[in-house]
């Protein structure tokens, strides 16, 4: 019996030892499996990828996330329990174990993400109570704006982080009737602004260099007078400007919309109040392809639409104004009657204006990111400036049978390794082909044609002229073998 009870005894002592190595080695590398990479974590941070905004009404729920950085990478782990949620004050806000939100009342509160390994992550949220009567029932619009009286003179720290800014009515009980000057330059973050009824004049540099503001909704601005000088200048992610509901609108500042490099179209049908457009308010702005100036404009600054390579199509409405000089430099085509339907039209990435059915000017891409293009077989001009300074490697005109034309600068500062010019090509008009460094030229005319400009090769791009048979004079020529190019 005591050797039964000797040996059970060294039994579960061994026992003993190997649960304690076993638990001590094997199983403390077990416990300290950190499948999400919190160990190693050197920031967390928490994004509201819904609205990006931070602000949400009562009763609404919203997913906020995390995102785990290791030292410059990051990741949003699939499983939001890896930290603990909590809220500064769940009167006002509460949030789930997996970071879901819900607005309770009015008011501001702080939500905190706490990893096991001490990071911590804070997003500040405002809740809203819109029960009241729409722009007038927000009340904590001081937290996002700084005003002096009733002009709104900048942005809060918070506000600076917002991806959408309404401009309320009224402030804490003040109507606001301005925007200030230099209020909301430099703000990248913000990607939509909305204005309110109440705006009536929009100050100088207010939103120059907002680079990532996409969208402007003028809907509601039947009483806005005036826009600034360099208004919008630079704001380089806007596509399409509606300034039509603004029916008091009767100025618009020089530089207003200047080097918006992406901008297409600029719609001031509805303006009939606006009298004066500045100096360069529309230059720069490399895709912008048609614009209607009200009938009631008198006054259009110098070059108003300076270095808008692609402006096709210009409804000037008013018989009164003169556009010469201001927008034919580069061969826009002036039209009176805004009830005619536009001519421009898209094919395969380029602008087109249509002449007729069988008559096309191309005019620009509306597709910039091409290297590549082959010009429609209707194509009989190709318009100054309509491919300046984009990345094209290659350009195919052999299908235009009707091309006549090329204009200045059409394919000045591009990337064009090579290029055949069809016979049919009466016309070449000066430095057509500028700074465009290692192109070679492939000419189906034996020479050069009289309706060629002196200086349509300014760039002394290497020549080749066509010959079908093998020439007995000294020179560059060609010809096609198998469809192909063959230097003599």
């Amino acid at each position: 019996m005591k050797s039964l009870c000797k040996g059970l005894m060294i039994l579960s002592i061994m026992v003993s030892v190997f649960c304690f190595f076993f638990f001590a080695v094997i199983g403390s590398n077990f416990v300290s499996y950190d499948p999400y990479g919190m160990e190693s974590a050197t920031d967390l941070e928490i994004i509201d990828y819904i609205h990006g905004n931070g602000i949400i009404e009562i009763g609404e729920e919203r997913e906020l996330f995390i995102v785990i950085y290791h030292n410059g990478s990051s990741r949003t782990p699939s499983d939001k329990k890896v930290v603990e949620w909590s809220s500064s004050d769940e009167n006002i806000v509460t949030v789930s174990d997996r970071g879901y939100i819900k607005g309770i009342s009015s008011g501001w509160a702080t939500i905190y993400a706490q990893s096991d390994y001490g990071l911590r992550a804070s997003i500040e949220i405002i809740v809203r109570d819109n029960s009241g009567s729409g722009e007038d029932a927000n009340e904590y619009d001081n937290y996002i704006f700084e005003v002096s009286g009733n002009t709104i003179t900048g942005l809060t720290s918070y506000g600076e982080t917002l991806k959408e800014i309404t401009i309320p009515s009224r402030i804490n009980g003040v109507r606001i009737f301005q925007i200030g000057e230099d209020s909301f330059n430099y703000c990248y973050n913000m990607e939509k602004l909305t204005l309110s009824s109440e705006i009536r004049s929009i100050g100088n540099d207010s939103f120059e260099y907002c680079s990532s503001l996409k969208e402007i909704d003028f809907s509601s601005c039947k009483n806005l007078t005036s826009i600034g000088d360099n208004t919008f200048r630079s704001c380089t992610s806007l596509t399409n400007v509606n300034l039509s509901p603004c029916t008091s609108l009767k100025s618009i500042g020089s530089y207003s919309f200047a080097y918006g490099s992406i901008l297409v179209s600029v719609d001031m049908s509805g303006c009939l109040s606006l009298t004066s457009i500045g100096n360069y308010a529309f230059g720069w702005c490399g895709k912008l392809v048609k614009v209607v100036i009200p009938q009631n404009v008198t006054s259009v600054g110098s070059d108003a639409f300076y270095n808008s390579y692609q402006l096709a199509e210009v409804y000037n409405l008013s018989s009164s104004l003169s556009l010469k000089g201001y927008v034919t430099y580069y061969g826009t085509i002036i039209k009176t009657d805004l009830s005619e339907p536009s001519s421009i039209i898209e094919i395969d990435g380029i602008y087109y204006y249509k002449e007729n059915d069988s008559s096309l000017i191309a005019v620009g891409l509306s597709d910039i990111s091409k290297t590549s293009i082959t010009l429609d077989v209707r194509t009989t001009k190709v318009k100054n400036y309509a491919f300046y300074d984009k990345n094209l490697i290659s350009v195919d005109l052999k299908k235009c049978t009707g091309l006549d034309e090329i204009g200045s600068y059409a394919f000045g500062k591009c990337n064009i390794i090579s290029i055949i010019i069809p016979s049919v090509v009466k016309t070449i008009k000066r430095q057509a082909f500028y700074n465009n460094t290692n192109l070679i030229i492939y000419c189906e005319e034996p020479s050069k044609p009289s309706g060629w400009d002196s200086e349509w090769n300014y760039s002394n791009n290497l020549v080749f002229w066509y010959s079908e048979s093998k020439p007995t004079t000294a020179g560059n020529y060609w010809h096609y073998k198998y469809g192909q190019i063959e230097v003599w």
